[in-house]
């Protein structure tokens, strides 16, 4: 499947040149209202609206980082009281009116309220259960286009395994879907399914993201056998690696 073969951390650089643009336009002094540029906002549904995914490391001064991961500190640092968590169980909440401006969907309300330079969208476990890719597709590549229109740079995220055999199938038609619309937009996609499945346990425990076994969710390293630590890691290994490339 496509799931099973497409890498879990994604190779950002064809995406630099565009995202450097996005951040230069998103961020640029004399806008009246630049974007903070240490702001991180994650949408989504329990994917990665998750207490365990980021908050651990970005949210609290206790957490570890083992040396696979030290390179990632100043990403930490930078974002250390920038995140901010939304709970959007649906491609169709995402795209329906906003809050802030009916003329607006809830994607763009977000982005601006949030003020943020990132967006990173994990969503479609609804999806999975009755799947249709091809109008999930459609809604997805909305919200990227919704998105880079304005000035934000999109990273997309897979579902992770699952215990269901009901919805297994599902999970690997919404992934192929997902991973189909990162490359056709130009958008890298953090392979989580992969990442998680290659774990004992496949990274679950009683169906959601495991954590550490030893050192808990606040513990960041390429090599634990946490589900959620595995999402971490990751998330913030690609966010590294464009923040360092755009900032040349």
């Amino acid at each position: 499947t496509v799931q099973s073969t497409t890498p879990i951390q994604p190779d950002v650089n064809p995406y630099i040149p565009e995202f450097t643009q996005l951040y230069s336009a998103a961020t640029a002094p004399e806008q009246e209202n630049p974007r903070n540029p240490n702001v991180i906002t994650v949408i989504g549904d329990q994917t990665v609206n998750n207490a365990n995914f980021l908050a651990p490391i970005l949210q609290q001064e206790n957490y570890q980082v083992d040396e696979s991961a030290n390179h990632i500190n100043d990403t930490i640092n930078r974002f250390a009281d920038g995140l901010s968590q939304q709970n959007i169980p649906t491609l169709d909440d995402l795209l329906s009116p906003g809050a802030c401006d009916p003329a607006l969907s809830q994607l763009v309300c977000l982005i601006n309220q949030t003020n943020t330079t990132v967006v990173i969208i994990g969503v479609g476990l609804q999806d999975a259960i009755n799947p249709n890719p091809q109008d999930y597709q459609a809604k997805l590549m909305e919200v990227i286009s919704q998105a880079k229109g304005a000035n934000v740079i999109p990273i997309l995220v897979t579902l992770y395994p699952t215990n269901d055999p009901a919805i297994a199938d599902g999970v690997n038609q919404i992934n192929e879907a997902i991973i189909q619309v990162g490359n056709s937009t130009s958008v890298p996609v953090i392979n989580v399914w992969r990442g998680l499945y290659e774990l004992p346990e496949q990274g679950l425990s009683g169906g959601l993201p495991s954590v550490d076994p030893i050192s808990g969710a606040n513990y960041l390293s390429a090599n634990s056998t946490g589900g959620v630590n595995m999402m971490n890691y990751y998330t913030l290994e690609t966010l590294t690696q464009i923040l360092n490339a755009i900032s040349q």
